[in-house]
């Protein structure tokens, strides 16, 4: 049965989907209907950039890490224009940093594209490119 950690931002944490909970709570509770288990860990914060999850991702996977088959990350929205922007040199770097992070811990790792919104879509495919190339 899978078992996935799923680190990221407000689109993670779902707050606004108040039927479901958002794409990850949907993906439990698939999970959970379709008699897969029910580890799904939805760590999705309002307001994260890649820095907020580069500093809180020891901490909460190890908590979660005898549970997981595979660690997720949904992160960029907010380092493009959040509160404290992250530029792309340090988004570069935090992402270099959560994937040798979670490829220590022995498990999968996946990273998401960046959720499209109505910002500058030129930069939002930018920093796509930017995580697809740092996973290659």
């Amino acid at each position: 049965m899978p078992q996935l950690t799923i680190f990221g931002d407000s689109i993670v944490h779902g707050g606004i989907d108040n039927e479901f909970g958002g794409w990850a709570t949907r993906l439990r509770l698939y999970f959970m209907n379709n008699g897969l288990g029910d580890h799904v860990f939805v760590l999705g914060i309002g307001g994260n950039t890649s820095r907020d999850i580069v500093n809180r991702f020891d901490y909460e996977i190890e908590a979660r890490l005898s549970r997981t088959d595979m660690i997720m990350f949904a992160v960029g929205i907010n380092d493009l224009g959040g509160v404290t922007p992250v530029d792309e040199q340090e988004f570069r770097r935090n992402i270099k940093t959560l994937g040798r992070k979670a490829a220590s811990k022995g498990k999968k790792v996946l990273f998401l594209g960046l959720t499209p919104t109505t910002r500058d879509q030129k930069v939002h495919q930018h920093y796509n490119d930017q995580i697809a190339e740092l996973c290659q």
